[in-house]
């Protein structure tokens, strides 16, 4: 277990922080859906399952706010989006609707600047997008619609529906970015391929973060870590061994320690230093992308002795690095599928 590495450091470290906080006027939340049934918003193992949302009787009431941007019908049913837009002194968050016929019988209103229906993301560069309303996501044969709500943030939440026969909303996902939907294994199901962002800006600037692939995979009604399709083996020990004596004899270690001055952070800035020799613990981000890449597939064991290789010799700060490397990992809300990925089997 990774716990077992945990090394106990006497005296808690001193943290600086300066946070800036936007608030935004629209918050989401679902309007109605007809034929909805309650569900709890999140389940413990399984954070970023937002969960089908409750059912709300009045639908009458719902009137749609913002600028009509889409309108995409399948069968009987009409998808339409609307953007954002400020009215006079006004705001109006954008939203979405879903009719049969004519009666509305789900909607949702944007936390941030609007839906984006399925088929007009541009997806990410290993091809997949996320599918045209219409598309078959789940393999019951049944045309479901996706549509991504985007924050405006890192943060995004995935709305699947199916819209054939009966309405059905399937699930709501706390996404990062903008996923992907492919047939990893070609059983007719569509795996969605995220990433998890965790360690965005941890010990290091954003643009240097690690965030590791995840996929999900739909299962027994639920949306889940696909454990099978991310499990792979290890790369071989000799290419581990290359990296780590890379990493341990670059020149990106910095022993800086404490807080910088702005003269301090306009010289950084001006040799082009890296990010995580500004007041960061001055270890080069490379070392935690392999551990997680390693840890993601499966490989636990594997990442905790590439840690040990590729430690820069004599830097201090190895023990206190990995005690908070590990606290971190656990606030992952995929944390308890990967352990689960990465126990052994008898």
């Amino acid at each position: 277990m990774l716990l077992k590495r945990i090394v106990a450091i006497t005296g808690p470290p001193t943290i600086v922080a300066v946070a800036v906080l936007v608030f935004d006027a629209c918050f989401t939340h679902v309007i109605f859906a007809d034929s909805a049934e309650p569900r709890a918003q999140q389940t413990a193992t399984r954070p970023y399952d937002m969960g089908v949302p409750e059912t709300i009787r009045d639908a009458d009431s719902f009137v749609p706010t913002g600028t009509l941007e889409s309108q995409l019908r399948v069968r009987d049913y009409t998808v339409n989006t609307y953007d954002h837009a400020c009215v006079g002194d006004e705001e109006q968050c954008g939203c979405f609707e879903v009719l049969k016929g004519k009666q509305r019988v789900y909607a949702v209103e944007a936390r941030g600047y609007g839906f984006d229906p399925g088929g007009t993301s541009e997806g990410r560069e290993d091809g997949g997008i996320i599918p045209p309303v219409g598309t078959d996501v789940t393999g019951d044969g049944q045309p479901d619609a996706v549509l991504l709500e985007e924050t405006g943030g890192h943060e995004n939440y995935l709305y699947i529906l199916q819209i054939g026969g009966e309405f059905r909303p399937i699930e709501v996902l706390r996404i990062w970015g903008t996923p992907a939907f492919k047939d990893l294994n070609g059983d007719g199901v569509l795996e969605v391929l995220t990433w998890d962002e965790t360690f965005m800006g941890w010990k290091c600037c954003n643009a240097y973060s690690p965030c590791p692939d995840v996929i999900l995979s739909y299962c027994s009604g639920q949306y889940r870590v696909a454990r099978d399709l991310m499990k792979r083996p290890s790369p071989p020990d000799a290419e581990l061994r290359r990296k780590a004596a890379a990493i341990a004899t670059s020149q990106d270690w910095s022993e800086y320690r404490g807080s910088w001055s702005f003269h301090d952070m306009l010289v950084a800035t001006t040799r082009m230093d890296p990010c995580w020799r500004w007041g960061y613990d001055g270890v080069p981000p490379d070392l935690w992308r392999e551990m997680l890449n390693l840890i993601y597939s499966g490989n636990q064991d594997k990442a905790m002795w590439f840690f040990d290789q590729a430690w820069k010799p004599g830097f201090r700060g190895k023990a206190r690095f990995l005690k908070y490397f590990i606290s971190n990992l656990q606030t992952s809300p995929y944390w308890a599928e990967i352990e689960e990925l990465n126990r052994k089997r008898p």
